[in-house]
């Protein structure tokens, strides 16, 4: 079964940049389209609702690729999950499914105030545009195409993958939410008017988003590092003594000790709000740096 990128995808996801790239241009420009005062600027609102129109065929357009890889090409249903090219793509879907479900949910109503649409694509887009980037390098072949599925088969490492993607997905949401904590904080801070803070949800809501992000993060990400182990024991025949010294282990359990104190900071107030909204982010740098060591360094290292 060859599941190698090809020129035709290579296209595609270039295709994908430049929407999502023209997304992010038009949703600056958007900025403000409803006043404080339930004004609305026509300009500004026609290219903030272009923005999520071409943010919305990024999105089925990396649900295509999904489909055409995975059933057309391969001839029958594959785990999109089983190499790093294909997790790119998944992730880029499922961020900008994401972005979506935090538009519809994260609404602010102020007292005087029309509801307004939360300015959080200006947070995940560029996420969406990483993951695609990402996987146009392995097309270019800049970064080598990996399979994971090479390490064994068996029902531990559909566990450990698809926990650790969409584990990574709901602390993405949590740092998601942790950065608009501190641009509503801050500007409140300033008592500066600010258009991208004043779209924004309020501290409550965004704090109570980052502690569920978090949450189920936490865990799915324990089931990762649970199966993860497994996997290195058993399939791939390492001892707990080469596991402790892998970089991508301690690297990961910082992240895991890190989500594990954000959990429990909501019991202290003194760690609550902006502390809690670094941690947040900080642990999901860990996982971003877990996962580039991982890719640099040999398979299961």
């Amino acid at each position: 079964m060859n599941l190698q990128p090809t020129t035709g995808e290579l296209a595609w996801l270039v295709a994908v940049l430049l929407m999502l790239a023209a997304a992010v241009a038009l949703r600056i420009r958007g900025l403000g389209a409803v006043s404080a005062d339930g004004q609305v600027d026509p300009v500004r609102a026609r290219m903030r609702w272009t923005s999520r129109l071409l943010t919305g065929l990024g999105l089925l357009a990396t649900l295509g690729l999904i489909y055409y890889r995975d059933i057309l090409t391969a001839g029958e249903p594959v785990c999109p999950i089983q190499n790093n090219y294909d997790s790119a793509v998944l992730f880029a879907a499922m961020t900008g499914g994401l972005l979506f479900y935090m538009l519809t949910v994260l609404r602010r109503r102020r007292s005087g105030a029309p509801r307004a649409r939360s300015a959080v694509d200006l947070i995940l887009l560029p996420l969406m545009i990483a993951a695609t980037g990402y996987a146009i390098l392995i097309n270019l072949h800049i970064v080598p195409f990996r399979v994971y599925s090479q390490i064994g088969q068996g029902m531990w490492l559909p566990i450990h993958l698809a926990s650790l993607v969409i584990g990574s997905l709901m602390l993405v949401y949590a740092a998601v939410a942790g950065a608009m904590y501190l641009l509503v904080d801050s500007a409140l801070r300033r008592k500066r008017p600010s258009r991208l803070a004043d779209a924004l949800p309020s501290l409550e809501r965004l704090e109570t988003s980052m502690h569920h992000g978090v949450l189920w993060g936490f865990w799915l990400l324990t089931l990762a590092v649970v199966s993860g182990a497994f996997l290195g024991v058993n399939k791939m025949r390492f001892t707990f003594a080469e596991l402790l010294v892998s970089p991508k282990v301690w690297v990961g359990t910082a992240a895991w000790a890190l989500y594990a104190l954000v959990l429990n900071v909501r019991m202290i107030p003194r760690f609550r709000g902006r502390r809690a909204a670094w941690f947040a982010i900080a642990g999901f740098g860990l996982i971003v740096l877990a996962y580039i060591i991982a890719q640099l360094l040999p398979m299961g290292r």
